[in-house]
């Protein structure tokens, strides 16, 4: 949750930017209903864009079948309407009731009138910078727009806009592209699946140390899978003992398990025992146990076998009925061994059930750690779904709110560039995809959309008459074009915007 904060925030101050760069190119001189007019027919749809765009994005992660991400997902998307919204309304309110105060020329922070500047006045940097309503203060000229450009505007106006455009730039722009494009394909190939247990600790956590050294010391002897047969079986007919042997004879006959020496099986043991104690010939026949009767096979192993001094470890292994004279089910353990790597984990555990639902008996396999292995098999699939998802509902929305066609089209592909860059950079950054790099995809999403489309929207509405030219307006993207007005037949009387909403009974 709290990624999703800064995720919010970072949204937020964005849309928040924009629409106050739109309302600083609008005219002062204009009253305040038709500037926030033209500001939001400049800076609506570029947020609407982004705004939709992003919660389209989570509301695609939010069909995958982690729950985990799935939570995550509907909260970011369910926060990033509710951002919007506010954005339009209160944030918007705000910026009205400042262009009010910054009309009547009052202060910005007491909200009390100052005195009308002139460009001769010596004014203190102070009084400059926070008595903006004034429209004959300097930096305003006579068409009515602040020409006061910032040095990050003059820096992509002036330098790294034409430095771009050159031609030489622009092939070496090209070359860099398709290698990073190339290394990127590079990386999605040998992209790992699978969680890192150590990487969601700490760095100096005892946690990461101890599963670091655990899967190089002794990865030889992995996980013990538990063997569950679920139904009720007569142990005592030499029928089911020959079924569960087999049974478990497959699951140790694998190449990811060793044999019956390192197997748990009370099972095995219990019969070893019967030969051994109870049915020795050696002992008088009223103590010998008949094996096919189930009250004596029931019998010693709860009164007897269980009791035994190395034995009682099986007492959680078996489940007797309420009365104890029947068993309801029970399991076993098989050792796996070397299972290095996420690919071995994925195909132990899928081989593992294989044999389980194809045994002669009810039988289920488990494991504590197959809740992550479980990830392995369903991870990429939900990530491409999601991805092809979100990048068609993208190409969708930018078609509907985009100029043309070709551009957002453009759009769709920065997004599909952005995302195999993200997905291929894993491989080299050591990361591998899982439940919690599967969310960053998606935020990548909702972000690549923020940056292109802006600067896309931004290109395609600029009236400069060649590229170069509207590709350093769309980088430095505060230009002093003035929008039509949205409403011009509503337009109000000057005097009506002037009612100030400040104002003294005095004045």
């Amino acid at each position: 949750m709290r990624v999703l904060r800064y995720k919010e925030e970072g949204v937020g101050v964005d849309n928040m930017f924009i629409l106050l760069a739109a309302w600083r190119k609008t005219n002062p001189l204009d009253s305040v209903q038709d500037r926030s007019a033209n500001t939001y027919a400049e800076a609506g749809v570029s947020i609407t864009i982004t705004s939709l765009t992003n919660a389209l994005a989570f509301a695609v992660g939010a069909i995958t079948s982690f729950p985990g991400v799935r939570v995550f997902c509907m909260y970011s998307g369910i926060a990033i309407v509710f951002a919007y919204l506010f954005q339009l309304n209160f944030f918007g309110a705000c910026m009205i009731y400042d262009g009010y105060r910054e009309k009547q020329n009052r202060h910005f922070l007491t909200c009390m009138k100052v005195p009308i500047i002139s460009k001769d006045d010596q004014t203190s940097c102070c009084q400059q910078s926070c008595c903006r309503g004034d429209p004959n203060k300097a930096g305003v000229g006579q068409d009515g727009k602040d020409h006061n450009d910032h040095l990050i505007m003059l820096f992509f106006k002036k330098y790294y806009g034409p430095f771009l455009t050159n031609v030489w730039v622009k092939v070496v722009v090209m070359i860099v592209f398709l290698g990073y494009l190339g290394v990127a394909i590079w990386g999605c190939v040998q992209l790992m699946e699978g969680v890192q247990l150590s990487k969601l600790a700490g760095d100096a956590s005892y946690v990461a140390r101890f599963l670091e050294q655990d899967d190089r010391y002794f990865s030889e002897y992995d996980v013990r899978v538990a063997v569950v047969v679920t139904e009720k079986l007569d142990y005592w007919d030499p029928d089911v003992q020959d079924r569960v042997e087999n049974m478990l004879a497959e699951f140790e006959d694998t190449a990811f398990t060793y044999g019956k020496n390192v197997s748990e099986s009370w099972l095995r043991d219990y019969l070893a025992y019967i030969d051994r104690i109870c049915s020795n010939p050696m002992l008088p026949p009223s103590q010998q146990l008949n094996l096919t009767d189930k009250d004596s096979f029931i019998e010693c192993l709860r009164d007897r076998f269980l009791n035994v001094q190395g034995f009682t470890k099986y007492g959680h292994d078996i489940l007797f009925n309420e009365d104890g004279t029947e068993i309801i089910a029970s399991r076993f353990f098989v050792q796996t061994k070397e299972i290095d790597g996420t690919l071995k984990e994925k195909n132990m555990m899928t081989k593992m059930r294989e044999l389980a639902s194809g045994a002669s008996v009810e039988a289920i396999v488990y494991h504590p750690a197959f809740v992550y292995y479980d990830q392995y098999i369903a991870i990429l699939p939900n990530t491409l779904q999601n991805l092809g998802i979100a990048t068609g509902a993208m190409l969708v929305v930018s078609l509907f709110l985009m100029p043309h066609v070709v551009n957002a089209v453009w759009v769709t592909l920065a997004i599909a560039s952005i995302c195999t860059g993200v997905l291929g950079f894993m491989t080299l950054w050591s990361v591998n995809l899982d439940s919690v790099s599967m969310i960053h995809i998606i935020m990548c999403i909702g972000f690549s959309v923020d940056f292109s489309a802006h600067i896309v929207y931004s290109f395609v509405t600029a009236k400069e008459s060649n590229r170069d030219a509207i590709v350093v307006h769309a980088l430095y993207s505060l230009d002093d074009r003035e929008p039509p007005p949205l409403f011009d037949d509503e337009k109000p009387d000057k005097k009506e915007e002037e009612d100030d909403l400040f104002a003294t009974p005095n004045e």
